[in-house]
């Protein structure tokens, strides 16, 4: 499944745009997905994408993938909230993980066909997926890949205030941050960007305090029956 997630990714690298510069409004108009290998004949999506690279001082391109709102609820879309979703920081995309695999409007089946994901928060919200820092995914670093929280905050940071002059509707969104392990990188973040309203955060397997979250899971194992009590109380607890 996470090869096929590649493959369209693959696609929409194709059909979006660089975004390198020039007119901001042209710049929009070429990210804008406009066809879909892999859709059902006559499926009307019913939402826009957009797709594409956003450079930052220093020479990274940053990839993002936006969702909007489908209009399910019955908020104004004018109105709908931003979710920005990073992923597992400096080791996975999040394009391909919580664009594919988690909350995106799409899933990449087996022969290559696409399926509407009905439980995707684009009916909810407008989704940013986002490859942060430079040299996760399909985002690339000029010399190597962001190694700390501040260089995160730095790409972030940079990263909306363009992405930002190219969708100005945005701006004075309300915003929530989404992650998984990224969690951790995302403090570097907190703080008035680009003119969006922090809102909150959503967390996923945040692994906040794993001296605590780790501890539980020989008990969990063995309350499963995935390893008998004899084996549990064999695991030494300095290696949890």
């Amino acid at each position: 499944m996470e090869r096929l997630a590649v493959a369209f990714l693959m696609v929409m690298l194709m059909i979006g745009g660089e975004g390198v510069g020039g007119d901001v409004s042209g710049e929009k108009e070429k990210d804008r997905i406009t066809d879909l290998p892999g859709l059902p004949a006559g499926t009307r999506l019913g939402f826009q994408q957009y797709a594409g690279y956003v450079s930052l001082f220093g020479g990274n391109q940053i990839f993002y993938y936006l969702v909007e709102y489908d209009g399910s609820s019955s908020s104004p879309a004018e109105e709908t909230p931003l979710i920005m979703w990073f992923s597992a920081g400096r080791v996975c995309s999040s394009v391909g993980s919580g664009g594919m695999l988690d909350a995106g409007p799409l899933r990449v089946q087996r022969d290559g066909s696409l399926k509407l994901n009905p439980w995707a928060l684009n009916k909810v919200a407008n989704l940013l997926f986002v490859d942060f820092p430079g040299g996760v995914g399909f985002s690339t670093a000029r010399n190597s890949s962001a190694r700390h929280k501040e260089d995160v905050a730095w790409d972030a940071d940079g990263f909306l205030q363009q992405w930002t002059s190219r969708f100005p509707e945005y701006k004075g969104r309300k915003l929530y941050l989404a992650a998984h392990l990224a969690i951790k990188l995302v403090p570097g973040v907190l703080r008035p960007i680009a003119g969006l309203r922090l809102q909150g955060l959503l967390r996923g397997n945040p692994l906040i305090d794993p001296d605590t979250y780790l501890k539980g899971f020989a008990e969990f194992a063995s309350v499963k029956g995935m390893i008998t009590d004899k084996s549990k109380n064999r695991i030494p607890k300095t290696t949890l």
